[in-house]
């Protein structure tokens, strides 16, 4: 085992729902405090538990990511951690003083320019006024934001906030990052820019402690996970093990409320993002997918998808994916190529080719949205589909009686069984 760097024993944290309550349990609180007295265990009328008995460590080296739904205490955590509220049960051990707090909202003064910002942050932690300087020009850069550094954060949207304050974080390396939520923010291109700066931050030995409801980031950055439900621990284990967890405890209340489970449409908030590819010049031409030999494509039979790209300049490692939406689901189907079989683009035109042997959708309409991937961050370098226009498809129907009884009781999906007889 790594040596730990925060240690949480037993933490709980009460609140209350009505204001006037919650002032009167404030102060009998701190005379009880003062007076050497032990809080309260229990809860008292109109208060709830948002952490209850929550005991966990983050080692160095660790990314330990939190997962649950809203209201399962993630934030709450975040914020006992960083200490901002104080637990009203239990104990938190700090084992390094070098532990940086971020949220979604960046913590920027709205009064201040972006460059006092800048200069303010790095000064409140311990960087040499000469080093500042150095830092400003890259830092400007880093964000993106060109002359809108001299205008007040106030001003900012909050995508450019977060800009600002995520290029700061670049150059404070702590032992410990503690994150809500916060690498969500901005758009694709600066997103994907500060996921590659996390993953070399953890490659060099980083710490972070993530809080986020992308359960693609946290199964691709952590190697394990906690899944909190009602303030609870509910399980701490390996990202695949506790992320499988977690969907099918959701599908089961979305089950128990019959409710369709949510699913995010592309190209709106919470969902995929814009299509454009950052730190490179990697661009997604064309796609095209068709039957075998351009073929009309048909349920069960083999369908082959050709995505024609373009890179500016020589390029990494890469994989690339596709997502297939119809009857009102996205997405419907999805398919990644294996991190074994890389690409790595040469500058120029290039074709990627994925077969499917049996390709299993009923007739119908449909939108193919792709993307190539960063391997390590996840990150979309190039995409098509998801802010922009999708590609658009038509899958035909055989003249039987069979087909059109399946078409009839408009199923989504084509099983293409192998049938063997007695």
């Amino acid at each position: 085992m790594g040596k730990p760097l925060l240690a949480l024993h037993g933490v709980s944290k009460r609140f209350c729902r009505k204001p006037r309550l919650n002032l009167r349990y404030g102060l009998q609180d701190i005379a009880a405090e003062a007076m050497g007295r032990e809080p309260a265990r229990s809860l008292r009328p109109g208060e709830f538990w948002s952490l209850h008995d929550v005991s966990l460590e983050v080692e160095a080296g660790e990314v330990l990511g939190v997962i649950g739904h809203n209201g399962a205490g993630k934030s709450t955590l975040i914020n006992i951690a960083a200490r901002v509220l104080r637990p009203s049960l239990g104990r938190l051990e700090f084992f390094t003083d070098r532990v940086i707090a971020m949220d979604a909202h960046g913590g920027l003064s709205g009064s201040q320019t972006g460059r006092e910002n800048i200069i303010s942050k790095l000064s409140m932690h311990g960087v040499p006024p000469h080093e500042i300087r150095e830092a400003i020009p890259e830092l400007i850069a880093y964000s993106g934001l060109g002359e809108f550094i001299d205008a007040p954060t106030g001003t900012y949207s909050q995508g450019m906030r977060l800009r600002l304050a995520f290029s700061i974080y670049t150059r404070l390396k702590p032992d410990l990052f503690l994150v809500d939520e916060a690498i969500g923010g901005g758009d694709l291109r600066f997103r994907g820019k500060f996921q590659r700066f996390l993953r070399d931050y953890v490659d060099g030995g980083g710490s972070i402690l993530l809080a986020s409801h992308d359960l693609f980031l946290v199964q691709t950055l952590c190697r394990k996970c906690v899944l909190m439900d009602g303030g609870r621990v509910i399980d701490i284990g390996p990202p695949d093990r506790v992320v499988k967890q977690y969907e099918e405890m959701m599908e089961s209340r979305d089950a128990d409320q019959g409710a369709e489970p949510a699913r995010p449409r592309a190209g709106r908030k919470g969902g995929q993002a814009a299509d454009r590819a950052p730190l490179s010049d990697l661009a997604i031409l064309s796609v095209d997918i068709s039957g075998e030999g351009g073929a009309d494509l048909l349920p069960g039979e083999p369908a082959v998808v050709r995505l024609r790209y373009s890179a500016g300049s020589a390029v990494g490692k890469v994989q690339w994916g596709m997502e297939i939406g119809g009857f009102g689901h996205f997405p419907l189907a999805s398919a990644v190529s294996p991190p074994e079989m890389p690409y790595e683009p040469a500058a120029g035109e290039h074709e990627l080719t994925c077969r499917i042997e049996r390709l299993p959708l009923m007739p119908g309409a449909y939108e193919l949205h792709t993307a190539i991937i960063d391997p390590r961050s996840g990150a979309p370098l190039a995409a098509r589909g998801y802010q922009t226009k999708p590609d658009r498809f038509t899958v035909g129907a055989t003249e039987d009686a069979t087909m059109n009884i399946l078409r009839h009781r408009q199923g989504l999906l084509y099983l293409a069984f192998d049938f063997e007889e007695p």
